[in-house]
Order: C-alpha cells, then structure tokens, then sequence
C-alpha cells in the first residue's frame, strides 16, 4: 500500500494554454509525477471537468502514458453536482484516502491550478500545491513537492 496519494487536477495543472505545453512544462510533470512513485505515493486524477469519453484530452501524450502506467483513476465531477468544485475534489480526496487505506490526510497532496480549491482543502488539513501560473506544473511545483514530501516524512 502506498504511504500517499499525488493527486492531479486537469486544466492548466497538466494541461497548458495555448494546447501545447512546453519541454519544459512536460520534464518538470515528468519529475513531478517520478517524485511522487519515488515517496511511495499513489498517482490520481481530480477534475472538475464532468464525464467525457476522454477524460485526459489536452494532457501531453507523455504524460497521459504515465497516468495510465501508475493505473490512475479519473475523478470527475458530475455535471448535476450540487457541492462546488472544491467541496467536490475536497470529497474525491476522502474517497481516494479510503481506497489507498490512507490515515493521515496530509498524506494526500492535491496540484491544483485553482487558490480557492487549494485553500479548502488545506483548511480541511490535506495538502494541497498551487499552480500559480494557471499554466501547468513547471520547476517551481515540483520543487514545493520536495519540500512537502520532507515535512510528510518528518511527520511520519
């Protein structure tokens, strides 16, 4: 069982404006995402983007792949919801604690694109990382993840 859960949104987290995202942004959700496997942490997806018959549309195909490989499961927000978008991922967070068997909600660390989303989930006492640029993960994401992962571990 994994000691954690990294959790991705979709749009502008691993996803970029303009529909492509740099070589850069591509390494940086690479090493993002290896850093996560290297912890011990499960690879899942929260989105707000409703049912669709391709949930991973507009993910680099790179990246796509190695969702797949790690067998994460799209949450996906019903488009008859009646809780927010924060609330919503807020609750795919505890769904997603329950099926990795994970105690501690810090342990479950959300990359999100939206400060609000960031900021419930945080309140509720599960980590979350902001993706200030609303441009997908890049160098400075995958750096605030090493720092929580230390805190995770020294925690432990």
């Amino acid at each position: 069982m994994p000691t954690g859960a990294c959790v991705f949104d979709l749009d502008d987290t691993l996803t970029c404006r303009g529909d492509k995202c740099s070589a850069g942004k591509i390494k940086a959700m690479h090493k993002t995402i290896e850093r996560c496997v290297a912890n011990d942490m499960a690879i899942e997806v929260n989105t707000a983007r409703p049912r669709q018959p391709n949930m991973l549309w507009g993910v680099p195909a790179t990246i796509a792949e190695k969702l797949k490989q790690h067998k994460a499961h799209v949450y996906y927000r019903p488009s008859n919801s009646r809780h927010s978008v924060a609330e919503q991922k807020l609750l795919h967070m505890y769904a997603i604690a329950k099926k990795w068997n994970i105690k501690k909600k810090k342990s479950l660390v959300l990359f999100d694109d939206r400060l609000d989303t960031c900021q419930h989930l945080q309140k509720n006492g599960v980590s979350a990382i902001h993706v200030k640029q609303r441009n997908g993960i890049g160098a400075r994401e995958c750096s605030v993840l090493k720092k929580t992962l230390r805190q995770m571990s020294s925690r432990a």
